[in-house]
Protein backbone atom coordinates (compact mmCIF):
# COMPACT_ATOMS: atom_id res chain seq x y z
CA UNK A 1 0.00 0.00 0.00
CA UNK A 2 2.77 2.44 0.94
CA UNK A 3 4.58 1.54 -2.29
CA UNK A 4 1.62 2.87 -4.24
CA UNK A 5 1.90 6.16 -2.37
CA UNK A 6 5.60 6.27 -3.18
CA UNK A 7 4.92 5.57 -6.85
CA UNK A 8 2.36 8.35 -6.89
CA UNK A 9 4.85 10.83 -5.45
CA UNK A 10 7.51 9.68 -7.90
CA UNK A 11 5.27 10.70 -10.80
CA UNK A 12 5.27 14.26 -9.42
CA UNK A 13 2.21 15.35 -11.39
CA UNK A 14 0.88 18.88 -11.25
CA UNK A 15 -2.17 17.67 -9.29
CA UNK A 16 -0.09 15.57 -6.90
CA UNK A 17 -1.22 17.26 -3.68
CA UNK A 18 -4.91 16.27 -3.75
CA UNK A 19 -3.97 12.77 -4.91
CA UNK A 20 -1.61 12.30 -1.98
CA UNK A 21 -4.29 13.61 0.36
CA UNK A 22 -6.73 11.03 -1.02
CA UNK A 23 -4.20 8.24 -0.53
CA UNK A 24 -3.60 9.30 3.05
CA UNK A 25 -7.34 9.42 3.68
CA UNK A 26 -7.47 5.79 2.51
CA UNK A 27 -4.95 4.85 5.20
CA UNK A 28 -1.71 4.63 3.25
CA UNK A 29 1.33 4.70 5.51
CA UNK A 30 3.52 7.80 4.97
CA UNK A 31 6.41 6.33 6.97
CA UNK A 32 7.38 3.04 5.38
CA UNK A 33 10.91 3.09 3.94
CA UNK A 34 12.04 0.83 1.09
CA UNK A 35 15.25 -1.17 1.10
CA UNK A 36 16.72 1.68 -0.95
CA UNK A 37 15.98 4.09 1.94
CA UNK A 38 13.26 5.85 -0.06
CA UNK A 39 10.10 7.10 1.60
CA UNK A 40 7.22 9.33 0.46
CA UNK A 41 8.71 12.20 2.46
CA UNK A 42 12.20 11.78 1.04
CA UNK A 43 11.06 11.49 -2.57
CA UNK A 44 8.86 14.56 -2.19
CA UNK A 45 11.88 16.39 -0.77
CA UNK A 46 14.10 15.30 -3.64
CA UNK A 47 11.49 16.51 -6.13
CA UNK A 48 11.13 19.85 -4.38
CA UNK A 49 7.44 19.27 -3.60
CA UNK A 50 7.29 21.32 -0.42
CA UNK A 51 3.50 21.38 -0.50
CA UNK A 52 3.44 17.58 -0.35
CA UNK A 53 6.07 17.54 2.42
CA UNK A 54 3.91 19.88 4.50
CA UNK A 55 0.90 17.61 4.01
CA UNK A 56 2.83 14.44 4.88
CA UNK A 57 4.24 16.02 8.05
CA UNK A 58 0.74 17.06 9.11
CA UNK A 59 -0.36 13.44 8.68
CA UNK A 60 2.32 11.98 10.89
CA UNK A 61 5.29 11.47 8.57
CA UNK A 62 8.57 11.17 10.49
CA UNK A 63 10.38 14.47 10.01
CA UNK A 64 13.75 12.93 10.89
CA UNK A 65 13.74 11.20 7.50
CA UNK A 66 14.46 14.57 5.89
CA UNK A 67 17.61 15.37 7.80
CA UNK A 68 16.55 19.01 7.95
CA UNK A 69 17.57 21.63 10.49
CA UNK A 70 15.57 24.72 11.37
CA UNK A 71 17.47 26.52 8.60
CA UNK A 72 15.91 24.24 5.97
CA UNK A 73 12.44 24.87 7.38
CA UNK A 74 13.01 28.61 7.25
CA UNK A 75 14.16 28.43 3.63
CA UNK A 76 11.17 26.35 2.56
CA UNK A 77 8.37 27.86 4.61
CA UNK A 78 9.34 30.96 6.56
CA UNK A 79 10.42 34.54 5.97
CA UNK A 80 13.79 35.98 5.04
CA UNK A 81 13.90 37.69 8.43
CA UNK A 82 13.53 34.34 10.20
CA UNK A 83 16.36 32.97 8.06
CA UNK A 84 18.60 35.89 9.08
CA UNK A 85 17.78 35.37 12.76
CA UNK A 86 18.71 31.68 12.58
CA UNK A 87 22.01 32.51 10.88
CA UNK A 88 22.82 35.09 13.59
CA UNK A 89 22.17 32.50 16.31
CA UNK A 90 24.75 30.20 14.75
CA UNK A 91 22.77 27.72 12.65
CA UNK A 92 25.05 25.41 10.67
CA UNK A 93 25.39 26.76 7.13
CA UNK A 94 26.95 23.55 5.86
CA UNK A 95 24.67 20.90 7.36
CA UNK A 96 23.59 18.38 4.72
CA UNK A 97 20.14 16.85 4.55
CA UNK A 98 19.31 13.30 3.42
CA UNK A 99 20.03 14.23 -0.21
CA UNK A 100 23.35 15.85 0.76
CA UNK A 101 22.07 19.35 0.07
CA UNK A 102 23.38 22.26 2.08
CA UNK A 103 21.06 25.17 2.94
CA UNK A 104 22.62 27.08 0.03
CA UNK A 105 21.79 24.33 -2.48
CA UNK A 106 18.39 23.85 -0.91
CA UNK A 107 17.57 27.54 -1.33
CA UNK A 108 18.29 27.28 -5.04
CA UNK A 109 15.79 24.44 -5.35
CA UNK A 110 13.24 26.44 -3.33
CA UNK A 111 13.88 29.24 -5.81
CA UNK A 112 14.04 32.25 -3.50
CA UNK A 113 16.91 34.42 -4.75
CA UNK A 114 16.72 36.70 -1.72
CA UNK A 115 17.27 33.79 0.65
CA UNK A 116 20.08 32.46 -1.53
CA UNK A 117 21.76 35.87 -1.38
CA UNK A 118 21.41 35.95 2.41
CA UNK A 119 23.15 32.59 2.70
CA UNK A 120 25.95 33.64 0.34
CA UNK A 121 26.49 36.88 2.27
CA UNK A 122 26.63 34.87 5.49
CA UNK A 123 29.52 32.84 4.12
CA UNK A 124 27.84 29.68 2.83
CA UNK A 125 30.07 27.48 0.69
CA UNK A 126 29.06 28.35 -2.87
CA UNK A 127 31.14 25.46 -4.17
CA UNK A 128 28.98 22.87 -2.42
CA UNK A 129 27.48 20.01 -4.41
CA UNK A 130 24.77 17.53 -3.56
CA UNK A 131 24.52 13.78 -3.96
CA UNK A 132 26.45 12.49 -7.00
CA UNK A 133 28.10 15.93 -7.19
CA UNK A 134 24.84 17.56 -8.27
CA UNK A 135 25.70 21.17 -9.00
CA UNK A 136 24.09 24.39 -7.82
CA UNK A 137 22.88 25.09 -11.34
CA UNK A 138 21.20 21.69 -11.54
CA UNK A 139 18.89 22.62 -8.64
CA UNK A 140 17.68 25.70 -10.54
CA UNK A 141 17.19 23.61 -13.68
CA UNK A 142 15.21 21.01 -11.73
CA UNK A 143 12.45 23.62 -11.36
CA UNK A 144 13.18 25.26 -14.74
CA UNK A 145 13.77 28.45 -12.76
CA UNK A 146 15.37 30.76 -15.31
CA UNK A 147 15.58 33.72 -12.92
CA UNK A 148 17.63 31.66 -10.50
CA UNK A 149 19.69 30.14 -13.33
CA UNK A 150 20.54 33.56 -14.73
CA UNK A 151 21.37 34.84 -11.23
CA UNK A 152 23.84 32.00 -10.75
CA UNK A 153 25.52 32.60 -14.11
CA UNK A 154 25.67 36.36 -13.55
CA UNK A 155 27.34 35.69 -10.20
CA UNK A 156 30.11 33.60 -11.68
CA UNK A 157 28.79 30.05 -11.48
CA UNK A 158 30.13 27.86 -14.28
CA UNK A 159 27.39 26.94 -16.81
CA UNK A 160 29.54 24.01 -17.93
CA UNK A 161 30.14 22.46 -14.47
CA UNK A 162 29.43 18.73 -14.50
CA UNK A 163 28.26 16.23 -11.93
CA UNK A 164 29.76 12.79 -11.28
CA UNK A 165 28.31 11.47 -14.54
CA UNK A 166 29.66 14.25 -16.74
CA UNK A 167 26.21 15.83 -16.99
CA UNK A 168 26.39 19.50 -17.95
CA UNK A 169 23.61 21.95 -17.07
CA UNK A 170 22.46 21.89 -20.70
CA UNK A 171 22.29 18.09 -20.78
CA UNK A 172 20.47 18.15 -17.46
CA UNK A 173 17.95 20.70 -18.74
CA UNK A 174 17.41 18.85 -22.01
CA UNK A 175 16.85 15.53 -20.29
CA UNK A 176 14.46 17.06 -17.77
CA UNK A 177 12.45 18.89 -20.43
CA UNK A 178 13.35 22.27 -18.92
CA UNK A 179 12.83 24.30 -22.11
CA UNK A 180 13.27 27.75 -20.56
CA UNK A 181 16.56 26.66 -19.00
CA UNK A 182 17.73 25.22 -22.32
CA UNK A 183 16.99 28.52 -24.05
CA UNK A 184 18.78 30.49 -21.33
CA UNK A 185 21.88 28.28 -21.46
CA UNK A 186 22.03 28.49 -25.25
CA UNK A 187 21.77 32.28 -24.98
CA UNK A 188 24.69 32.22 -22.52
CA UNK A 189 26.78 30.43 -25.16
CA UNK A 190 27.26 26.99 -23.60
CA UNK A 191 28.72 24.17 -25.66
CA UNK A 192 25.73 22.40 -27.21
CA UNK A 193 27.95 19.54 -28.46
CA UNK A 194 29.49 18.63 -25.12
CA UNK A 195 28.90 15.03 -24.05
CA UNK A 196 28.38 13.25 -20.74
CA UNK A 197 30.28 10.14 -19.71
CA UNK A 198 28.15 7.74 -21.80
CA UNK A 199 28.76 9.75 -24.16
CA UNK A 200 25.55 11.62 -25.09
CA UNK A 201 24.84 15.19 -26.13
CA UNK A 202 21.91 17.29 -24.95
CA UNK A 203 20.00 16.60 -28.17
CA UNK A 204 20.39 12.85 -27.61
CA UNK A 205 18.90 12.74 -24.12
CA UNK A 206 15.85 14.93 -24.64
CA UNK A 207 12.36 13.67 -25.44
CA UNK A 208 11.03 17.17 -26.06
CA UNK A 209 10.48 18.23 -29.68
CA UNK A 210 10.57 21.89 -28.62
CA UNK A 211 14.02 21.37 -27.11
CA UNK A 212 15.16 19.49 -30.21
CA UNK A 213 14.10 22.45 -32.35
CA UNK A 214 15.94 24.89 -30.07
CA UNK A 215 19.13 22.83 -30.17
CA UNK A 216 18.97 22.31 -33.94
CA UNK A 217 18.48 26.07 -34.40
CA UNK A 218 21.64 26.54 -32.33
CA UNK A 219 23.58 24.17 -34.59
CA UNK A 220 23.04 20.70 -33.14
CA UNK A 221 22.70 17.78 -35.56
CA UNK A 222 19.15 16.43 -35.75
CA UNK A 223 20.64 13.02 -36.55
CA UNK A 224 21.74 12.77 -32.92
CA UNK A 225 18.20 12.58 -31.50
CA UNK A 226 17.15 9.33 -29.80
CA UNK A 227 14.77 6.91 -31.47
CA UNK A 228 11.84 7.74 -29.18
CA UNK A 229 12.05 11.43 -30.07
CA UNK A 230 12.56 10.56 -33.72
CA UNK A 231 9.39 8.46 -33.70
CA UNK A 232 7.43 11.23 -31.95
CA UNK A 233 8.61 13.74 -34.53
CA UNK A 234 7.53 11.53 -37.42
CA UNK A 235 4.28 10.36 -35.85
CA UNK A 236 5.16 6.70 -35.24
CA UNK A 237 5.25 4.22 -32.38
CA UNK A 238 8.35 2.54 -30.93
CA UNK A 239 9.18 -1.14 -30.38
CA UNK A 240 5.76 -2.50 -31.26
CA UNK A 241 4.73 -5.49 -33.40
CA UNK A 242 3.42 -4.66 -36.89
CA UNK A 243 -0.34 -4.52 -37.49
CA UNK A 244 -0.58 -6.65 -40.65
CA UNK A 245 -1.77 -10.10 -41.60
CA UNK A 246 0.47 -13.12 -41.50
CA UNK A 247 0.23 -13.38 -45.27
CA UNK A 248 1.37 -9.78 -45.71
CA UNK A 249 4.35 -10.54 -43.49
CA UNK A 250 5.39 -13.53 -45.59
CA UNK A 251 4.77 -11.65 -48.85
CA UNK A 252 7.32 -8.94 -48.06
CA UNK A 253 9.43 -10.13 -45.11
CA UNK A 254 12.75 -9.72 -46.98
CA UNK A 255 14.74 -6.76 -48.22
CA UNK A 256 14.68 -6.41 -52.01
CA UNK A 257 16.56 -4.06 -54.28
CA UNK A 258 14.76 -1.75 -56.70
CA UNK A 259 14.56 -2.21 -60.46
CA UNK A 260 14.28 1.49 -61.29
CA UNK A 261 15.71 4.72 -59.92
CA UNK A 262 13.62 5.15 -57.85
CA UNK A 263 11.00 2.46 -57.34
CA UNK A 264 8.08 3.07 -54.98
CA UNK A 265 7.85 0.22 -52.48
CA UNK A 266 4.92 0.93 -50.17
CA UNK A 267 4.56 -2.71 -49.23
CA UNK A 268 1.97 -3.32 -46.47
CA UNK A 269 4.44 -5.11 -44.19
CA UNK A 270 7.13 -2.49 -44.63
CA UNK A 271 4.65 0.35 -44.03
CA UNK A 272 3.41 -1.40 -40.90
CA UNK A 273 6.98 -1.80 -39.66
CA UNK A 274 7.59 1.94 -40.10
CA UNK A 275 4.44 2.84 -38.18
CA UNK A 276 5.08 0.45 -35.28
CA UNK A 277 8.81 1.14 -34.97
CA UNK A 278 9.33 -2.57 -34.53
CA UNK A 279 12.41 -4.63 -35.21
CA UNK A 280 12.79 -7.82 -37.20
CA UNK A 281 12.53 -9.68 -33.90
CA UNK A 282 9.13 -8.14 -33.12
CA UNK A 283 7.76 -9.20 -36.51
CA UNK A 284 9.24 -12.70 -36.54
CA UNK A 285 8.08 -13.35 -32.96
CA UNK A 286 4.52 -12.55 -34.00
CA UNK A 287 4.30 -14.37 -37.34
CA UNK A 288 7.23 -16.74 -37.73
CA UNK A 289 7.94 -18.51 -34.44
CA UNK A 290 9.20 -21.66 -36.18
CA UNK A 291 11.66 -19.66 -38.26
CA UNK A 292 15.20 -21.05 -38.46
CA UNK A 293 17.46 -18.05 -37.97
CA UNK A 294 20.41 -20.03 -39.32
CA UNK A 295 18.79 -20.72 -42.69
CA UNK A 296 16.59 -17.68 -43.21
CA UNK A 297 17.53 -14.32 -44.71
CA UNK A 298 17.21 -11.17 -42.58
CA UNK A 299 13.67 -9.97 -41.91
CA UNK A 300 13.04 -6.43 -43.14
CA UNK A 301 13.32 -3.88 -40.34
CA UNK A 302 12.83 -0.15 -39.95
CA UNK A 303 14.62 -0.17 -36.59
CA UNK A 304 18.14 0.84 -37.63
CA UNK A 305 21.42 2.43 -36.70
CA UNK A 306 23.40 4.76 -38.91
CA UNK A 307 20.48 6.14 -40.92
CA UNK A 308 20.28 9.83 -41.66
CA UNK A 309 17.32 12.17 -41.31
CA UNK A 310 16.96 15.46 -43.15
CA UNK A 311 14.13 17.94 -42.46
CA UNK A 312 12.73 19.74 -45.51
CA UNK A 313 11.26 23.23 -45.59
CA UNK A 314 7.79 21.89 -46.43
CA UNK A 315 7.57 19.88 -43.20
CA UNK A 316 8.61 16.52 -44.63
CA UNK A 317 11.60 14.49 -43.49
CA UNK A 318 13.84 12.28 -45.61
CA UNK A 319 15.52 9.27 -44.02
CA UNK A 320 18.19 7.34 -45.86
CA UNK A 321 19.21 3.69 -45.49
CA UNK A 322 21.03 2.53 -42.32
CA UNK A 323 21.65 -0.91 -40.83
CA UNK A 324 19.70 -3.22 -38.56
CA UNK A 325 21.71 -4.81 -35.75
CA UNK A 326 25.37 -5.85 -35.90
CA UNK A 327 26.99 -8.39 -38.20
CA UNK A 328 26.66 -11.24 -35.70
CA UNK A 329 22.85 -10.96 -35.65
CA UNK A 330 20.84 -13.18 -38.06
CA UNK A 331 18.77 -10.13 -39.08
CA UNK A 332 21.78 -7.92 -39.74
CA UNK A 333 21.19 -5.99 -42.94
CA UNK A 334 22.46 -2.77 -44.50
CA UNK A 335 19.78 -1.04 -46.56
CA UNK A 336 19.75 1.27 -49.57
CA UNK A 337 16.22 2.67 -49.33
CA UNK A 338 14.81 6.16 -48.82
CA UNK A 339 11.81 7.19 -46.71
CA UNK A 340 9.87 10.38 -47.31
CA UNK A 341 8.00 11.04 -44.07
CA UNK A 342 5.11 13.47 -44.01
CA UNK A 343 5.39 14.08 -40.27
CA UNK A 344 1.90 12.76 -39.54
CA UNK A 345 2.55 9.04 -39.33
CA UNK A 346 2.56 8.55 -43.10
CA UNK A 347 5.44 7.98 -45.51
CA UNK A 348 6.47 6.73 -48.92
CA UNK A 349 9.26 4.18 -49.31
CA UNK A 350 11.66 4.10 -52.28
CA UNK A 351 14.13 1.39 -53.20
CA UNK A 352 17.00 1.43 -55.69
CA UNK A 353 19.13 -0.94 -57.76
CA UNK A 354 22.20 -1.98 -55.81
CA UNK A 355 24.49 -0.76 -58.59
CA UNK A 356 22.86 2.68 -58.47
CA UNK A 357 22.94 3.10 -54.70
CA UNK A 358 24.74 0.41 -52.67
CA UNK A 359 23.79 -0.48 -49.09
CA UNK A 360 24.77 2.54 -46.99
CA UNK A 361 25.09 3.18 -43.26
CA UNK A 362 26.73 5.71 -40.92
CA UNK A 363 26.88 8.30 -43.70
CA UNK A 364 26.01 11.99 -43.65
CA UNK A 365 23.20 13.64 -45.60
CA UNK A 366 23.66 17.33 -46.38
CA UNK A 367 20.87 19.33 -48.00
CA UNK A 368 22.03 21.83 -50.62
CA UNK A 369 19.23 23.36 -52.66
CA UNK A 370 17.09 20.49 -53.93
CA UNK A 371 19.82 17.88 -53.52
CA UNK A 372 20.99 15.85 -50.55
CA UNK A 373 24.66 14.90 -50.68
CA UNK A 374 25.20 11.45 -49.16
CA UNK A 375 28.82 11.15 -48.05
CA UNK A 376 30.58 8.08 -46.69
CA UNK A 377 29.47 4.70 -45.38
CA UNK A 378 30.75 1.78 -43.39
CA UNK A 379 29.08 -0.74 -45.67
CA UNK A 380 29.56 -4.44 -46.12
CA UNK A 381 33.11 -5.77 -45.89
CA UNK A 382 33.22 -6.78 -49.56
CA UNK A 383 32.08 -3.32 -50.71
CA UNK A 384 34.72 -1.28 -48.91
CA UNK A 385 37.38 0.60 -50.88
CA UNK A 386 39.95 2.09 -48.49
CA UNK A 387 41.17 5.46 -49.75
CA UNK A 388 37.99 6.15 -51.71
CA UNK A 389 35.12 8.32 -50.43
CA UNK A 390 31.68 7.40 -51.78
CA UNK A 391 29.48 10.40 -52.59
CA UNK A 392 25.92 10.26 -53.92
CA UNK A 393 23.27 12.90 -54.47
CA UNK A 394 19.53 12.50 -53.95
CA UNK A 395 17.19 14.84 -55.82
CA UNK A 396 14.40 15.63 -53.35
CA UNK A 397 12.04 16.47 -56.21
CA UNK A 398 12.40 13.27 -58.22
CA UNK A 399 13.92 11.00 -55.50
CA UNK A 400 16.50 9.90 -58.04
CA UNK A 401 19.95 9.00 -56.72
CA UNK A 402 23.17 9.44 -58.70
CA UNK A 403 26.80 8.81 -57.83
CA UNK A 404 28.97 11.91 -57.68
CA UNK A 405 32.51 11.54 -59.02
CA UNK A 406 34.95 13.45 -56.83
CA UNK A 407 38.71 13.92 -56.88
CA UNK A 408 41.47 15.59 -54.92
CA UNK A 409 42.51 14.67 -51.37
CA UNK A 410 39.65 12.41 -50.35
CA UNK A 411 39.01 11.60 -46.67
CA UNK A 412 39.01 7.90 -47.54
CA UNK A 413 36.43 5.25 -46.59
CA UNK A 414 34.79 7.34 -43.88
CA UNK A 415 31.82 6.72 -41.60
CA UNK A 416 30.29 8.09 -38.36
CA UNK A 417 31.51 11.56 -39.28
CA UNK A 418 29.84 14.98 -39.40
CA UNK A 419 29.27 17.17 -42.46
CA UNK A 420 28.56 20.90 -42.58
CA UNK A 421 27.42 23.06 -45.51
CA UNK A 422 28.79 26.61 -45.50
CA UNK A 423 25.72 28.04 -47.22
CA UNK A 424 27.58 28.69 -50.46
CA UNK A 425 29.47 25.94 -52.24
CA UNK A 426 31.42 23.87 -49.73
CA UNK A 427 30.77 20.88 -47.50
CA UNK A 428 33.21 20.28 -44.64
CA UNK A 429 33.67 16.78 -43.22
CA UNK A 430 35.33 15.99 -39.91
CA UNK A 431 35.47 13.40 -37.16
CA UNK A 432 34.30 9.84 -37.57
CA UNK A 433 36.16 6.69 -38.48
CA UNK A 434 38.21 5.51 -41.45
CA UNK A 435 38.74 2.07 -42.91
CA UNK A 436 42.43 1.82 -43.81
CA UNK A 437 44.69 -1.01 -44.90
CA UNK A 438 47.94 -1.65 -43.03
CA UNK A 439 50.21 -4.57 -43.81
CA UNK A 440 47.43 -6.12 -45.85
CA UNK A 441 44.94 -5.94 -42.99
CA UNK A 442 41.90 -3.72 -42.63
CA UNK A 443 41.87 -1.38 -39.63
CA UNK A 444 39.19 0.92 -38.26
CA UNK A 445 40.85 4.15 -37.08
CA UNK A 446 39.87 7.64 -35.97
CA UNK A 447 39.73 10.36 -38.59
CA UNK A 448 41.86 13.18 -37.21
CA UNK A 449 41.72 15.46 -40.25
CA UNK A 450 39.20 17.94 -41.61
CA UNK A 451 38.24 17.81 -45.27
CA UNK A 452 36.47 20.19 -47.60
CA UNK A 453 34.49 19.25 -50.71
CA UNK A 454 33.99 22.01 -53.27
CA UNK A 455 30.60 21.59 -54.93
CA UNK A 456 31.87 23.73 -57.79
CA UNK A 457 34.86 21.59 -58.72
CA UNK A 458 33.86 18.39 -56.89
CA UNK A 459 37.38 18.17 -55.49
CA UNK A 460 38.40 17.39 -51.93
CA UNK A 461 40.98 19.30 -49.90
CA UNK A 462 42.63 18.14 -46.67
CA UNK A 463 42.35 21.26 -44.53
CA UNK A 464 44.34 19.80 -41.63
CA UNK A 465 47.24 19.05 -43.92
CA UNK A 466 47.23 22.55 -45.32
CA UNK A 467 47.06 24.14 -41.86
CA UNK A 468 50.00 22.06 -40.64
CA UNK A 469 52.19 23.62 -43.33
CA UNK A 470 52.17 26.98 -41.52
Amino acid sequence: MSYSLLQLIYKNSADLLPKVEAFLDEGHNPNQITKYCESPLRVASNNGRFDVIELLLSRGADESQLGWTSLFHAIAYQSSDTLRELIVTGSDLEHKDFWERTPFLFSILVGDITKTEILVQAGADIGAVGRCAKTAMAYAIQKDNVDMLNWLIENGFDPEQTDRFGTTPLIDAAEGGAKKSVDALINHGVDIYRENNIPEQAITVTNSLDIVRALVSAGADINDINKETRAKMLGYAVDMAPDVSKQEYFNDKYRVFGKSNPEVANKPFWQAMVKCGGSAYHAASKFDKKRSIFDDDPVWSFDRFGKSITPLSDGRFIEIAGEHEDSYDPDFCIYNDVFVHKGNGECDIYIYPKEVFPPTDFHTATLVGHRIYIIGTLGYLEDRRPGHTPVYQLDIKTLKIEEVKTGGEMPGWISRHKAYFDGHSTITVKGGKLIVTKDGKEEYVDNTSEFELSLTTMKWKNLSKNMSDY
